[in-house]
């Protein structure tokens, strides 16, 4: 997939993927052309993006917090090349199924997963993060969920923990197949590198991505399943 290019007096300065959410605009993995420097890359975004989200390389999105943007994520892309299958078991107590419930029945987990203080609280309020739920399970944004997507049953029949997969539009490793949600409840703890195992086994692709943010100590379960860190970004809110 062509990339759109931002250019300056002197050339190309650099290549993004644009996209728009919940009614922000992103310059998502925003790459630097070869000898570009940051500060000419400052300069370019700057003049072009005031009040977009863009996803830099962590020299850049230094750079331009120096400049007044302001920080919302630090993020780590990872991929698996899949050529070898892990086995995958059930917790005890627990069953591991393919998703079939509605949204609504997932939100408390999500929401409970993280917490404020958590690395990934989101204050939204809860009709917010059920759209968004929704939005994942009808393949709105992401597509069809891939086969290895699945929920973690508990004794009682609640969801205790779930992985969504989809497909970002682009090719791996910094788009393609995606593990666009791995969630479980805190009380369930034991539940969610089987749900990953369960995935990576059934998951019907070659390579698998996710991004993780920084301090998120779900990345240490990610480099044991076999991910690998391949681009890390600074996601930064530029001033107008």
């Amino acid at each position: 997939m062509e990339r759109t290019a931002l250019a300056d007096d002197d050339g190309v300065v650099g290549r993004y993927d644009p996209y728009e959410r919940d009614g922000y605009r992103y310059a998502d993995l925003f790459d630097r052309e070869p000898g570009v420097s940051v500060e000419r890359a400052a300069a370019a975004v700057l003049a072009r993006f005031g009040g977009m989200r863009i996803a830099a390389d962590e020299p850049l999105g230094r750079s331009l917090m120096e400049r007044g943007g302001r920080l919302l994520r630090h993020a780590h892309l990872m991929s698996h090349d899949l050529r070898e299958r892990p086995g995958w078991q059930e917790p005890d107590g627990y069953r591991l199924i393919d998703v079939d419930r509605p949204a609504a029945d997932l939100l408390d987990t999500y929401r409970a997963a993280f917490p404020l203080g958590h690395v990934d609280f989101r204050d939204e309020p809860p009709e917010v993060t059920l759209n968004d739920l929704e939005s994942h399970l009808g393949g709105r944004e992401f597509g069809p969920l891939l086969h290895g997507s699945g929920l973690a049953v508990a004794p009682d029949g609640t969801v205790a923990g779930a992985i969504l997969i989809g497909v970002l539009p682009g090719d791996p490793p910094l788009n393609g197949p995606w593990v666009i949600e791995l969630f479980r409840h805190p009380s369930h703890r034991g539940t969610g590198r089987p749900l990953l195992d369960r995935a990576l086994a059934l998951v019907p692709v070659d390579v698998l991505g996710l991004i993780v943010s920084e301090g998120n100590p779900a990345r240490w379960v990610y480099e044991d399943a076999g991910f690998r860190v391949v681009s890390t970004r600074l996601v930064v809110q530029l001033e107008r």
